[in-house]
């Protein structure tokens, strides 16, 4: 009995610490586990982040106004070229281009925010200068969902407008400079009709 007495005691002592020891890894599993959920959310929410940044596109309308007055310009034409930052090193990517219709607008379709872009007049209407005035800028998407502008360089006609937050449309308004015409005519002294 004695004997038995022993053996059962000597069990009972295994499965303790076998217990125990199960107990012990569960709590380090437990901990892993825990390590491991964080890792993945961080993880899953650095994938939406750029998943989103990537995906969401904006539209951009530009219209274009003779210098100092409140005239639309038609036939200009306009490329938007994105840029692509490494470091110092800049390259060029895809470029996209339009020209004004009769009302003096263009519009192109497709750009993705956080992405950096350069708008530029690459031919100016017959009666008018080209205008070597290049403008940069960046959309954003804030925390609430909404479309933000930030023009890095250049010069527009007012401030880059969003016209349109839920289909994420942006507005930029150009001015060109009318060429310059002198119209010489020459008169007859004695009857003075034009010669």
């Amino acid at each position: 009995m004695k004997a038995a007495l022993n053996q059962y005691s000597h069990q009972q002592s295994l499965f303790l610490n076998y217990y125990r020891l199960s107990l012990m890894k569960s709590r380090i599993s437990l901990k892993i586990l825990c390590i491991l959920l964080i890792i993945s959310y961080i993880l899953f929410s650095i994938y939406l982040y750029v998943l989103m940044c990537v995906s969401i596109k904006y539209d951009v309308e530009i219209n274009k106004y003779q210098l100092g007055k409140n005239k639309k310009i038609a036939s200009a034409t306009y490329s938007i070229t994105e840029i692509i930052k490494d470091g110092t090193t800049e390259t060029r990517g895809e470029t996209k281009s339009a020209v004004t219709n009769t009302s003096g607008t263009l519009k192109i379709k497709d750009l993705y925010v956080e992405r950096l872009y350069e708008l530029k007049e690459i031919r100016s209407p017959e009666d008018y200068e080209l205008n070597s005035n290049t403008i940069r800028f960046i959309a954003h998407v804030n925390n609430d969902g909404e479309l933000e502008i930030e023009k890095q360089s250049g010069t527009t006609k007012g401030n880059i407008e969003i016209t349109n937050n839920e289909n994420y449309e942006i507005s930029i308004n150009v001015e060109d400079e009318a060429k310059a015409t002198l119209k010489i005519t020459k008169t007859n002294q004695q009857n003075n009709a034009t010669i």
